[in-house]
């Protein structure tokens, strides 16, 4: 089988507010200032950034498709697909892949990126560029999630987490969720349901502030685990006593939304809303592991 690979690069935060709020980029760096926010820091990122990317890309000698041109029929025609960037753009990029087409996260600027999720630095473009010559990755089989809404199967999987919940995040979500049996009628700001990638990320600061003993026997469990968690946002409301719990594989947690102003948002991210969905009231949103779409990711040995 021939080897078709291709770079997905993200948007820099200084590209990203230059292309969203359609200014240059000393106007940006003057708005910056303006605010207090440190703008040398983040050009020195951009620019960091920049010229890693354009090493991975002459290292390669692959193309290099811009985000916004990158979809699932896009992601079908190549085998290996490099994202040099952060966590949410792996996120981003991972949701256009349904095959098994090999994914390959680039912390594009460890300076001020921790990349919890992202296997290589810009150091490794050596070992990268053998690794294409060669065809040979050590790779791992990472855990997605699903849902299905009123009855249809939603067109995206989240690597790290789903988000059920207030639309606005400003009020009460209200939901009945049903779980190993159980109906629990619920007032709070929503569910996240993370896989062993999410459990780094927003899961943990939920329940960073929880009692040892009652994350005990929740402890973690790896990125290539069959296994799902749902945590609610708040923990001890006076309505509501399902605040945690694992899905297994095979199993389903079933939430009916009660308000009209609810939504379903697979790997949240707040610059961009094209992955999410509104819940009308009486929805019925069933969520699971992707047994069947695991997202093939290269790991450093």
């Amino acid at each position: 089988m021939s080897v078709e690979a291709v770079i997905v690069p993200k948007l820099t935060v200084v590209e990203w507010k230059m292309k969203t709020s359609n200014i240059s980029m000393q106007d940006q760096i003057n708005l910056w200032k303006k605010q207090g926010a440190d703008a040398d820091k983040k050009i020195a990122s951009h620019y960091r950034q920049i010229e890693n990317i354009e090493k991975l890309g002459k290292a390669l000698n692959v193309p290099i498709i811009h985000r916004d041109d990158f979809n699932v029929d896009v992601a079908k025609k190549y085998n290996i697909i490099f994202s040099p960037g952060g966590d949410n753009h792996l996120q981003y990029v991972s949701r256009f892949v349904t095959g098994d087409q090999l994914v390959v996260g680039i912390n594009s600027d460890p300076e001020t990126s921790k990349g919890g999720i992202l296997s290589f630095k810009p150091e490794h473009i050596d070992y990268l560029r053998d690794c294409l010559d060669k065809n040979s990755f050590e790779t791992e089989k990472w855990t997605r999630l699903q849902a299905v809404l009123d009855g249809e199967l939603l067109p995206f999987f989240a690597l790290s987490e789903i988000f059920v919940g207030e639309l606005k995040n400003r009020g009460i979500s209200r939901s009945i969720i049903n779980y190993r049996g159980i109906n629990d009628e619920q007032k709070n700001s929503g569910l996240v349901i993370a896989t062993g990638s999410g459990l780094t990320g927003w899961y943990r600061n939920i329940v960073g502030h929880w009692k040892d003993e009652v994350m005990e026997k929740y402890s973690h469990f790896p990125r290539t685990a069959p296994h799902a968690r749902f945590v609610c946002r708040e923990k001890d409301l006076d309505s509501g006593f399902l605040e945690i719990g694992d899905l297994d594989l095979g199993e389903e947690l079933t939430i009916f939304s009660l308000g009209k102003d609810t939504e379903i948002d697979f790997d949240p991210d707040p610059s961009d809303d094209s992955f999410s969905f509104n819940l009308e009231e009486g929805s019925k949103v069933s969520i699971s592991v992707a047994h069947e779409h695991p997202l093939r990711v290269a790991i450093l040995p």
